[in-house]
């Protein structure tokens, strides 16, 4: 596996011409808005085909309040559309490798 920090979603997650329709243009501007400035703390892929494996989040108290949980709810559904898995871990409360690794493989 090969692991990014820092990814912008932008950077893996493309619009569904299919899904979007004829009104791809003005719905992929949107979207593409939406997700803009979002990014996960770190992107797993499959070394062979680049492609995600699992996005990892890393969440400290600045998440707890609601302004925050509001732009990650945003942020999962959006990997969620995008049928990207997606981990998150308290960094108080963080998993030692061998759980890190048998999370990311499942």
């Amino acid at each position: 596996m090969i692991v990014f920090p820092q990814v912008p979603l932008a950077a893996f997650i493309r619009i569904d011409k299919r899904k979007a329709g004829r009104d791809f243009f003005q719905n992929s501007y949107r979207w593409q808005n939406r997700i803009g400035q979002q990014r996960v703390d770190f992107l797993v892929c499959d070394p062979t085909t680049m492609n995600p494996v699992v996005a990892i989040e890393l969440d400290d108290p600045s998440h707890d309040n609601n302004d925050a949980r509001g732009r990650d709810d945003k942020k999962d559904k959006s990997l969620r559309d995008a049928g990207v898995r997606l981990i998150r871990w308290r960094v108080e409360m963080m998993p030692v490798e061998s759980d890190i690794r048998a999370s990311v493989m499942l």
